[in-house]
């Protein structure tokens, strides 16, 4: 899953597309992530390639080992990321469309995607 790769989310989507606002992960539980190790292993690889918050929507029997597997973990750069969530306001469709960073995404996506089978 490329919530656990550093190449799509600190080369891709932080350098080539400027992104700088919070990653959040998939959700941990799904059974997509399960070869990644336990709950708090998939939580330390998704932080370790660049998400900022992790989230484990449907395994409440794993959020103990969660929760042990992150005691102590900080990261003041995505600390500053979701600081700078509070109070923005959001933008509306006209004028995300316009926003040239926005069309430069959704193009590089296109491109990426019309190269897949």
């Amino acid at each position: 899953p490329a919530g656990f790769s550093r190449v799509w989310l600190q080369e891709v989507l932080r350098k080539a597309q400027r992104f700088s606002g919070v990653i959040f992960s998939d959700d941990l539980s799904m059974a997509g992530a399960h070869g990644a190790g336990d709950l708090g292993e998939r939580a330390r690889k998704a932080l370790a390639a660049g998400c900022d918050v992790v989230l484990a929507c449907n395994d409440p029997q794993g959020l103990d080992g969660l929760l042990a597997a992150l005691a102590g973990y900080a990261n003041p750069l995505s600390q500053a990321r979701m600081a700078r969530l509070h109070g923005r306001p959001a933008w509306t469709a006209d004028e995300l469309a316009a926003n040239p960073d926005y069309r430069a995404s959704c193009e590089l996506l296109r491109s990426s995607f019309s190269e897949l089978p």
